[in-house]
């Protein structure tokens, strides 16, 4: 008699992919053979709590379609992603909401992040004024502690994005504002 072992919460990965893949069709014509262009090709690997990896390699290479895969902004045409042992997509394709408040994914471009109307301080707190999390000024006092985080001083907090390095350092505190997990995905090549 063998008997299944359950992994206890210590050593379930943060993340885990499984021989995760994506194609993606190419049209060459109406009476052309279509092609595909194998974006990322089983790729496996896994992330512990509190560890960090590096996906590092040439343009093009699939770095951030993974990512998009990881946080399910694309689906896998086969494998699998799993975060603290749940699948990020549902069987019926859909990403699961839980995953929503797990991941944060942090864009090359923060000014598709930013919204250029809304200060600094505005843009961190408005997840957080979306999710109903806290009073107005809870919010303020966090958005001020994250961009202590990452060497701004609260002299920021009411300038708008598009000054200078304000907006390369907001970005981040932006979406540590969102989650309410602990795994960050950045497509960022600074």
């Amino acid at each position: 008699m063998t008997m299944a072992h359950e992994r206890s919460d210590a050593e379930v990965p943060a993340v885990e992919v499984r021989d995760l893949s994506k194609v993606f069709p190419i049209n060459n014509g109406l009476f052309r053979r279509a092609d595909q262009l194998f974006a990322v090709d089983k790729v496996s690997f896994q992330v512990a709590p509190g560890e960090t990896l590096g996906l590092v390699g040439e343009s093009g290479c699939g770095k951030s379609t993974t990512a998009n895969l990881m946080v399910g902004l694309l689906r896998p045409s086969s494998g699998s992603v799993l975060v603290k042992g749940r699948p990020v997509t549902k069987a019926n394709g859909k990403t699961d909401k839980w995953i929503s408040s797990q991941l944060q994914m942090v864009f090359q471009d923060p000014f598709g992040s930013l919204n250029p109307r809304l200060t600094a301080a505005q843009n961190v707190m408005e997840p957080l004024r979306i999710r109903n999390i806290g009073k107005k000024s809870e919010r303020r006092d966090r958005a001020a502690q994250l961009f202590q985080q990452v060497g701004l001083g609260t002299e920021y907090l009411d300038r708008y994005p598009a000054a200078g390095c304000v907006l390369w350092r907001a970005a981040p505190t932006h979406f540590d504002s969102q989650s309410t997990g602990d795994l960050t995905f950045s497509d960022s090549a600074r």
